[in-house]
């Protein structure tokens, strides 16, 4: 039996693949390039479905020893299937047909507000009645947690996209008052008292 590849574009049409032949009771997983854990676990689901009894899975790809075995998790991912646990595919292709702009809608609702400091390219959330700077890597996170929630795959490129447009639709941020000392509770306006 040749081998089955799946590329980026056989991996966002999973859920249509057919990836085992009928009959087939093992098989060995070769990993040759980015992998999440949404799709890793679509994977795992469609070999469950399929009645594959052992997998190995090589997630350093075929030359290296290190292997998993799979057989314990594709049970229980006949379980899931059988209790009705699967993960769901509508949202997968909304979420997967969105614009950039869209999807930085989607992360800018999960903070109270934010807004973007126009020189240094810096988004801030408001946590607590302050402004807090956020790292890229954080909104990526959070960005990424959607992602998972809608058990939808995901590249770098389409998370960093949603980080980039969230800071050109973020409202820009105002010049500070010199006249407001910030305390944790409220700030004291130094003109008015």
């Amino acid at each position: 039996m040749p081998p089955v590849w799946l590329g980026p574009n056989q991996l966002a049409e999973l859920d249509a693949l057919k990836i085992v032949p009928d009959g087939k009771k093992r098989v060995r997983l070769y990993q040759a390039g980015e992998l999440d854990l949404v799709e890793t676990k679509k994977i795992g689901q469609k070999l469950a479905a399929a009645d594959i009894q052992d997998a190995n899975f090589y997630p350093e790809g075929m030359h290296v020893q290190k292997c998993e075995n799979w057989r314990r998790y594709l049970n229980a991912e006949r379980e899931n299937i059988a209790a009705g646990l699967t993960m769901p595919e509508q949202k997968n292709t909304q979420l997967a047909q969105m614009a950039d702009s869209e999807r930085a809608q989607m992360l800018a609702g999960r903070f109270d507000g934010v807004c973007v400091h126009p020189e240094s390219e810096i988004v801030h959330v408001w946590r607590g009645g302050v402004w807090c700077p956020v790292s890229t890597m954080e909104l990526s996170r959070e960005m990424v947690a959607i992602y998972s929630e809608h058990r939808a795959t995901f590249s770098k490129r389409v998370i960093n996209n949603a980080v980039e447009a969230l800071k050109v639709i973020a409202e820009p941020m105002g010049e500070p008052s010199g006249d407001l000392l910030p305390f944790a509770n409220g700030a004291l306006d130094l003109k008015t008292g």
